[in-house]
């Protein structure tokens, strides 16, 4: 142990007898270096796609997803399934829950939902200065957009309050029109009777899917799914609470979980610079050294952005989590 000691006594040694005769070598070149490398975060690209911060890029899951997609693909704009979903897509869902937290299948409720289905329906936006409804960018099958099936029970909602007319959990079949409705889809908190009847439910959950296979088809209907969200915010019904959710909800939180901790930094800096100078600090000012501490934040937090830079340079992905990276530099 004693001979690594003096080895490395050796070695330090040597090195600040090199710093002492040669200081400009070691701090103009490498500021200079750590400016050119720093220019590389204007070419940063941050990443906050759950599935890629959160699965291997060559999993298991995404080979098999392939064979999926080839076998059974997705057509957004003719022939939409549910059942060969393997991408999130674009979306709109909202659910909605009685204000007195009672049974929704009732008329005053489902007045309130298909007021609320139509204004969504109704919702335009605007893509390179050309409007676009939801009539445009929604997801169709057999030629329509697709639909909410629970919804076909509008005109017979009044019977199944008064328990005139009964429907079998999970699934029903209308005999007369030969269509299968499945509602586990639709239907939450749901109780039965004996029978598998369906004696009420406590919520009810709606979808509003958008073609991304047409031309800029992800781009309009991220567009669509903020003014879904801005719309439904917005209304407020007598009996009903709604709550809603998109595609990007997950990244959204996320993303907004990484930037609360933004204001925090500016105190955290400030405590370990404080922390930094006062433990080099002694009771001998002769022997305290307080610029050392200060240089060694500075050094870090140079050597930071140096190395962000090069890592945008060479095409690595910013990632929330990166921003940790400073702190861990201190603490070493």
């Amino acid at each position: 142990m004693s001979c690594l000691d003096h080895t490395l006594s050796r070695m330090f040694t040597h090195i600040g007898r090199n710093i002492g005769h040669n200081p400009g070598y070691y701090i103009i070149v490498p500021l200079l270096i750590s400016i050119i490398f720093t220019t590389g975060l204007q070419k940063m690209r941050y990443e906050d796609d759950p599935e890629y911060l959160f699965s291997p890029t060559d999993g298991e899951s995404k080979h098999e997803r392939t064979v999926i997609d080839n076998f059974f693909p997705m057509n957004y704009s003719h022939n939409f399934n549910l059942g060969r979903m393997t991408h999130k897509g674009r979306f709109g869902r909202i659910i909605a829950i009685a204000k007195n937290e009672g049974n929704v299948l009732r008329k005053t409720i489902f007045d309130d939902i298909v007021q609320l289905d139509k204004a969504i329906k109704n919702i335009t936006i605007k893509f390179d200065d050309e409007p676009y409804s939801y009539e445009t960018l929604c997801a169709r099958s057999e030629g329509k957009c697709f639909e909410n099936d629970i919804l076909d029970f509008v005109s017979r909602i009044e019977d199944i309050e008064s328990h005139k007319f009964s429907l079998k959990y999970p699934l029903w079949i209308n005999a007369d029109i030969y269509k299968a409705y499945f509602f586990p889809a639709y239907l939450g908190g749901v109780t039965r009777d004996s029978n598998d009847l369906i004696e009420n439910a406590k919520a009810i959950s709606m979808m509003y899917w958008l073609d991304i296979s047409q031309k800029h088809g992800d781009a309009k209907a991220a567009i669509w799914e903020e003014a879904f969200l801005a719309e439904v915010q917005k209304m407020s019904f007598k009996h009903i609470e709604v709550a809603r959710f998109v595609s990007t909800t997950l990244k959204n939180e996320l993303e907004s979980n990484t930037q609360s901790l933004v204001p925090f930094f500016s105190v955290t800096v400030i405590i370990m610079l404080i922390f930094s100078v006062g433990t080099c600090m002694m009771a001998d000012w002769v022997r305290s050294k307080p610029w050392l501490g200060l240089l060694g934040c500075v050094s870090a937090g140079i050597g930071v952005l140096g190395a962000f830079g090069l890592c945008s340079y060479i095409g690595v992905d910013m990632i929330g989590i990166n921003l940790a990276a400073p702190f861990l530099m201190l603490v070493l």
